[in-house]
């Protein structure tokens, strides 16, 4: 898979798309649900229905533990969920965001990519939340080369989302690889859900740099089909940041002119698309949907090339499905799907690893194509079984690095050998790997009484790569129908694969990692016990106890002039986890959240304990009714402890180190709805985060810590058209 062939893919990749829904179009009645046209504020924008009892999460309804709606409470795992009025009550512009403030979650932001790691660990470096799966209405999203995750602006446009559900724990027993620590599902909505078009518009300011962007949503429905479209664009100026005085690549001699430097030109531009359409065909429902991802922004503290002004990411991640479901009879029902991937790096990304004469040229990406068959009979109320196979194929570019030149090579005589421009093919350069994997899985859930459920379930993948891996799972729920009580002990094993880029990838300068064909899939066993209450007129309450054993953990190794990842890790973590929802007032909505994960045991030579990851979390947010024009003010405060350095940056330092406990905070002024102009809705947030500035860091690899972005200050404002 060429470069040119992947812009020539990603191109027919999306007129596919579109012809499809043209496709669609004509199979319906007319559409007599198309565009509002009694100029009536739409269901869905005037009423976010903020003022629900807490309690009533426990009967929130979710799919992605079993993959089959169920209430929370009776649900067989530890769970959150994010509805789409928590989303519009934050002033939010992205997952991360959402995902700060859940417990077991903690978030490096290198001002690139969020690694969001859960339950004390991480996936190490450059790993983008590798360690979870992140999923679109079921079906994962990753960026295949890496298994890294864009949980930034560039994911899906947040008006698009009807709930996030997150499960804390191992998720491989029904999804696979992958969903090693966690798995997190974005559900979006329907174009019935959201008729019509609504506009959003947003400023920003990242301390004194100006930005903005903005998202566009149509939905468009009729008696037996429907079409949600949404798109969204961001710009986000970061320059003007320093390296953190705990780096201690500052400690070198040499490097007073590093420590004087900041970030220029440090610019994202997160764009994101999203379509779904639906049709009912032949007693079933015929759906398609696309997800298009684009990752655009300047590298400034990349740990290969800190503050050195050339670096840009420039990568695109798309995903396409077709799938159609069916209920044969009211006890069967039958899924059936088929999958294309499509990702690499854009002809303009570049890679500044602080040389004057090249840059580098990164080639990497994936084109592939899977299907799946999902089975389900339902025995009776809370009992059923689930089977299913996937089999998935993906031709892998595997990552190389070409250098450009950037200034003239000429030979004794002044005869020019290599111009500027030149591009000199890297070592594997447009090498290719094909990745095979098969997958079959069987679940049962048996209620047991009223009160007590039961779940068992297997899975086994084959891959050509790395071979074979099992996972398994078990649990008992005990949730009685007269009490809003929840009771779960779960136990589930999982794995994480090894990404072609660790396998394969060539270095990109001396020192950087080579890839090994010899790792294997990093495994956890965990054990979870859950306890959930719910107090009429008062609140809800949830506490959660796991330990996990980490096994074959990936680690770099010094293998003669290069890095070399090896299994050769265990790591034994212990924590809890609580959240509160309290209705103090009927205008005073109170959360409390709080993450604790300790590494008890660890094997893993050179590393220091808890690694990049901190063992205290504690959150709290106060949500008031305003008594001025349906306003509401939201006020975030995040204690968040010391994190120890990465390993290498230890080494580098000549010993193990701590970046210091810190406070976060965020405020968000929000009007739910109004009719502003006409009758047509409009809602805003002004949110303003990291109250405190930017004097903090996160821990991050090859002699470098990683500064916050800073204050930053966001208005949303959403008009129904």
């Amino acid at each position: 898979m060429r470069r040119e062939f992947s812009a020539t893919r990603s191109r027919a990749g999306l007129a596919a798309g579109a012809a499809l829904v043209c496709a669609l179009w004509p199979c319906t009645r007319a559409w007599s649900q198309a565009l509002p046209t009694d100029g009536g504020v739409q269901p869905g924008l005037d009423d976010l229905a903020r003022w629900h009892l807490p309690g009533a999460a426990l009967d929130a309804v979710e799919v992605t533990t079993t993959g089959q709606p169920m209430r929370v409470a009776q649900a067989p795992g530890v769970l959150t969920v994010i509805t789409a009025d928590d989303i519009a009550a934050c002033g939010c512009t992205s997952l991360a965001d959402l995902l700060r403030t859940v417990p077991g979650f903690y978030d490096v932001f290198d001002l690139v990519t969020h690694d969001v790691g859960m339950r004390g660990l991480t996936g190490g470096a450059r790993a983008s939340g590798s360690v979870l799966k992140l999923m679109i209405d079921g079906q994962a999203v990753d960026f295949r080369p890496s298994t890294g995750n864009f949980f930034g602006e560039e994911l899906v446009p947040l008006e698009a989302i009807e709930q996030i559900e997150i499960i804390r724990g191992p998720g491989s027993a029904r999804y696979g690889a992958d969903a090693w620590l966690g798995v997190v599902n974005v559900v979006t909505r329907s174009g019935r859900e959201l008729p019509g078009v609504r506009v959003t518009g947003a400023g920003a300011l990242v301390r004194a740099n100006p930005g903005g962007g903005g998202a566009v949503t149509v939905g468009l429905s009729a008696d037996h089909a429907e079409v949600l479209a949404a798109a969204s664009m961001f710009w986000f100026d970061r320059s003007g940041l320093g390296l953190p005085g705990s780096s201690p690549v500052l400690q070198r001699a040499g490097s007073t002119e590093l420590a004087a430097r900041t970030s220029q030109g440090d610019v994202a531009r997160p764009q994101s698309l999203f379509v779904k359409a639906g049709v009912d065909l032949f007693r079933g429902r015929l759906t398609f949907s696309t997800s298009v991802q684009h990752l655009d922004a300047a590298g400034e503290f990349q740990d290969f090339g800190p503050l050195s002004h050339g670096t840009r990411v420039d990568l695109y991640n798309e995903h396409f499905r077709l799938k159609y479901e069916v209920s044969p009879t009211d006890r069967l029902s039958l899924e059936a799907s088929a999958q294309a991937v499509l990702g690499f790096s854009a002809a303009d990304e570049r890679l500044d690893v602080g040389r004057l004469d090249v840059d580098l040229v990164r080639h990497v990406g994936v084109a592939g194509y899977g299907a799946a068959v999902v089975g389900r009979y339902q025995f009776r109320e809370r009992s059923s079984l689930t089977v299913g196979l996937d089999l998935t194929s993906e031709d892998q570019l595997l990552q190389s690095f070409d250098q450009h030149q950037l200034l003239p090579v000429t030979d004794a005589s002044g005869v020019v050998l290599r111009e500027v421009g030149t591009i000199t093919p890297g070592e594997g350069h447009g090498a290719h790997q094909t990745f095979w994997n098969g997958g079959a899985f069987v679940q049962g859930l048996w209620g047991i009484t009223d009160a007590w459920t039961a779940v068992a379930g297997a899975r086994l993948d084959v891959n050509s790569v790395y071979g074979a891996t099992p996972s398994v799972r078990a649990g008992v729920v005990y949730a009685p129908a007269a009490v809003p009580l929840s009771l779960k002990l779960l136990y589930g094993s999982s794995f994480k694969a090894p990404s072609a880029t660790l396998l394969y990838t060539q270095p990109m300068t001396p020192l950087d990692v080579r890839g090994n064909p010899g790792l294997v899939a990093e495994t956890a066993h965990t054990l979870e016990l859950s306890l959930s209450r719910a107090f009429a007129g008062v609140g809800e309450f949830a506490l959660n106890g796991f330990a996990l054993a980490a096994l074959q953990r990936i680690e770099q190794v010094q293998r003669g002039a290069t890095l070399e990842p090896e299994n050769r890790g265990t790591q034994l973590v212990v924590g809890a986890e609580a959240e509160g929802r309290l209705r103090l007032s009927s205008s005073t909505r109170v959360r409390l959240a709080l993450g604790l994960a300790r590494s008890v045991a660890a094997q893993v030579p050179g590393q220091p304990v808890d690694p990049l990851y901190p063992w205290l979390q504690l959150h709290a947010s106060v949500d008031q009714a305003l008594p001025v024009g349906g306003l509401h003010a939201m006020l975030e405060a995040s204690l968040v402890g010391p994190r120890a350095s990465s390993a290498a940056n230890a080494l580098m330092a000549g010993q193990a180190y701590e970046l210091p406990a810190y406070v976060f905070a965020a405020a968000t002024l929000s009007l739910p709805s109004t009719e502003l102009i006409g009758q047509r809705a409009t809602r805003g947030a002004f949110r303003v985060s990291n109250l405190f500035g930017s004097f903090r860091a996160d821990p991050g690899y090859a002699g470098i810590d990683v500064p916050a972005q800073g204050v930053t200050a966001v208005l949303l404002v959403t008009q129904q058209l």
